[in-house]
């Protein structure tokens, strides 16, 4: 899940809610580093300017997220990175 909120600051904003029951500290950290390479190569040219993204992590089946490989992880944040960014350009 996305949640997109305006910010105070004029620059987008990425952060990441990961709880305990992603897993343990070593699979929330992989996550996160995963998702910080994802931000990296994305064009934010195409969003408004002073935007918040958060991506939360929702349960999943126990295990789901120790056993995500990097690709299908990749695959998952560019398809939310998409739905965030057409949804944005109907507002314009």
């Amino acid at each position: 899940m996305v949640v997109c909120l305006p910010n105070s600051v004029s620059e987008n904003r990425v952060g990441w809610t990961l709880p305990k029951f992603v897993g343990n500290a070593v699979v929330r950290n992989r996550l996160r580093r995963w998702g910080r390479e994802r931000v990296k190569v994305w064009d934010f040219a195409e969003f408004p300017k002073s935007l918040d993204l958060n991506f939360v992590f929702k349960k999943r089946a126990a295990g789901f997220y120790k056993t995500l490989d990097r690709e299908e992880f990749g695959i998952a944040f560019s398809r939310a990175f998409e739905k965030v960014k057409n949804r944005y350009e109907r507002f314009d």
